[in-house]
């Protein structure tokens, strides 16, 4: 069985910048390959105010 993580980006404009975002996203991908998660997937949301990055 393999497992891995799914991002859905669900902030508001002015609550994080996209750069902290991807920064801690990134630091969790790092964790899920040292636990062994096999993929990693995110998600977009267009004509929303959020899902943008």
């Amino acid at each position: 069985m393999e497992f891995g993580i799914e991002f859905f980006p669900d902030l508001g404009p002015g609550e994080q910048s996209d750069a902290d975002y991807w920064a801690e996203a990134l630091h969790l991908v790092g964790l899920c390959d040292e636990l062994g998660y096999t993929s990693v997937r995110t998600v977009e949301h267009y004509f929303h105010p959020y899902g943008g990055y």
